[in-house]
């Protein structure tokens, strides 16, 4: 970002001092004179905005430089306490709320069980009761808390913060930021699960430094895109919770893998399955059929054999699509490991592009299964250190 000198002085003045909130935040710890030379700001500049931002509490000094001739300066860098973030996953099965700080680190998590059954009310009022639990939890008060983000499993209209669709729940036209805001008195900004785990891998994971377009997430026209689990993998498939048949999420995500086990069983085929859940069909889950394959089961190997094909389709899609530097699975399917990385791998070379195939990196997230829930928060960081808001006053 270049320094701006011109225009209106008050807003120069804020932008320059996002700028140099942002150098120290990516680049410190570092050395005025170290800001100067990054911002091409003038000294005498930087020294004002850094006295403002020690002042705001949003940087800090911690130590002398090692190297150089003459003086030693004194080194600055980002308070991660001076405000906190909320975030949430509001996923299927589990709410994860959290209180995370400037640098993406959980301060305090509380978990609880979503009950997407529940008519909609039910689920915001356990969103509601999440929020106020981990904020009391961290001893934190609300002047503290810059913002609230959350991330859910449908399609979101991020700028009017309307959630348009969650297939799992059956929401349509939900104006869950208006409904927020209306409780907590703070910016509520809501996005997509996937980009929210993306945001969260590329700020403070395995994504950083990966090339993507303009350090932003891709939204399309109605901010619908990324709806990868969406796409069709077979259109002889059963019906997804979207109304269409064969998408990629209800062939190879865990329900998924779940569904297969149970099927085949009750068609008949014997496998240690059954003794993991003592013959209880329903306790089966995706984790129980991977423990089985790692036993050996074949019945096991064979979901996810199955399961890494689909994935693997999928993956070839978005290769021959974006020509992506690296690819990242989440969710409970990815800690199957090799039994489904080695079906994935094989089946995305052979469907996609060889030179874009080649360079490809397949991961995990780096930030474990809190990646999305980091996430949710990091949509929230993501447009503090963005605009001058929270350094303006």
């Amino acid at each position: 970002m270049t320094p701006v000198r011109t225009a209106n002085l008050g807003l120069v003045q804020k932008i320059n001092r996002s700028i140099v909130l942002n150098v120290i935040r990516d680049k410190g710890p570092l050395s005025r004179a170290d800001v100067s030379r990054r911002t091409k700001l003038t000294r005498s500049t930087v020294s004002s905005i850094v006295s403002y931002l020690t002042k705001k509490n949003l940087v800090r000094e911690t130590g002398l430089s090692s190297s150089g001739v003459g003086r030693r300066g004194i080194l600055l860098e980002l308070n991660p306490k001076a405000y906190y973030i909320v975030g949430i996953d509001l996923g299927t099965l589990n709410t994860i709320a959290a209180v995370v700080d400037l640098e993406g680190k959980i301060v305090e998590r509380v978990e609880h069980p979503t009950n997407g059954e529940k008519n909609r009310d039910d689920v915001i009022e356990r969103v509601k009761a999440a929020i106020h639990e981990v904020i009391s939890a961290s001893n934190l008060n609300l002047q503290k808390i810059a913002g609230i983000g959350l991330a859910v499993p449908g399609l979101v209209d991020s700028k009017k913060g309307m959630i348009l669709f969650i297939p799992n729940f059956g929401w349509k036209d939900t104006p869950l930021r208006e409904i927020l805001e209306e409780e907590f008195h703070t910016p509520i900004f809501i996005d997509n699960n996937a980009n929210a785990m993306a945001l969260s891998e590329a700020q403070f994971g395995i994504g950083r430094g990966v090339k993507n377009i303009n350090r932003e997430i891709y939204r399309g026209e109605t901010e619908c895109t990324g709806e990868i689990g969406h796409t069709t993998v077979d259109y002889n498939g059963p019906k997804c919770s979207c109304g269409n048949n064969g998408c990629l999420e209800v062939m190879a995500a865990g329900p998924a893998i779940a569904r297969r086990a149970v099927k085949a069983i009750r068609e008949g085929r014997k496998t240690v399955i059954t003794e993991l859940v003592e013959d209880n069909l329903n306790q089966i889950t995706a984790a129980v059929v991977a423990r089985a394959a790692n036993q050996g089961d074949r019945l096991a190997r064979e979901i996810m054999e199955k399961t890494g094909e689909y994935l693997g389709t999928g993956i070839a899609n978005i290769i021959n699509l974006f020509n992506p530097q690296m690819v990242i699975i989440g969710g409970g399917v990815a800690q199957a490991g090799n039994l489904i990385f080695d079906p994935l791998k094989r089946i995305m070379k052979k469907r996609a592009f060889s030179v874009p195939a080649k360079v490809v990196k397949i991961a995990t997230p780096s930030l474990g299964r809190d990646c999305t829930v980091i996430g949710a928060a990091s949509l929230v960081l993501k447009e503090i250190f963005k605009s001058p808001k929270v350094v303006s006053s």
